[in-house]
């Protein structure tokens, strides 16, 4: 899978790149790849989706019209971020869903939540 997205507000772990475009190498992959169009600059992201199926970030009114949404169900946009890796304890990895991208119909948004929580790649339990 591979599409053009537009950002028209600019990503700014992009250095405010405006066209990238998302590549899933293989499908069903957890990781994707955004790419400035102008820079060749990339990213390497997540999609939560396929580890946390229910997720669902609260998007006001001008973030869904920045993704073009009306009254589409957030279950219709692709939600990617980065991973957290604790230094003392990696096997907490997990996107961390303080900072992500929403994108949806070609048309993509950062999202800043801070103090939002790391989604964990694995559960983990102590032994």
């Amino acid at each position: 899978m591979e599409y053009e997205v537009i950002f028209s507000d600019g990503m700014e772990a992009l250095d405010g790149a405006r066209r990238c475009l998302l590549t899933r190498f293989v499908p069903e992959s957890p990781a994707l790849v955004l790419r400035d169009l102008e820079s060749e600059d990339q990213l390497l992201l997540g999609d939560v989706r396929l580890v946390a199926p229910y997720y669902l970030p609260e998007l006001d009114e001008r973030e869904r019209e920045a993704l073009g949404m009306g009254d589409v169900a957030a279950e219709d946009i692709l939600i990617l971020c980065r991973m957290a890796v604790p230094y003392a304890r990696p096997q907490e990895a997990g996107f961390d869903m303080s900072h992500f991208v929403c994108v949806h119909s070609g048309r993509g948004i950062e999202v800043r939540r801070p103090g939002a929580p790391v989604i964990p790649l694995v559960p983990w339990r102590d032994q």
